[in-house]
């Protein structure tokens, strides 16, 4: 099994190839009630999950908001992450 932020998978064939079976919609929702966290596939209700206090990208931003807030991607960890572990990592010493 793999559990990624918003993905899991089970392997099919453990002992070749790199395929991955996703869980099926009702296996992502059913899995993220469980963990308590939301998923990135549009087809999945995470609505529910704000009881918890766990509010879904998907469910509360704009595509056009999203892409303006994104921090996870390799820029955004070039340009500002990395930095910031640096400076922090002398502020440390």
């Amino acid at each position: 099994m793999a559990i990624g932020a918003s993905f899991v998978g089970m392997k099919k064939n453990i002992n070749g190839g790199h395929s991955l079976k996703t869980l099926s919609k009702e296996g992502q929702e059913t899995f993220g009630k469980a963990i308590g966290q939301a998923t990135r596939r549009l087809d999945v209700e995470t609505k529910s999950l704000k009881a918890i206090g766990v509010y879904a990208a998907k469910d509360s931003l704009s595509v056009e908001s999203y892409y303006k807030l994104q921090n996870h991607l390799e820029d955004a960890i070039n340009q500002y992450r990395r930095p910031a572990m640096e400076i922090a990592r002398q502020l440390i010493r």
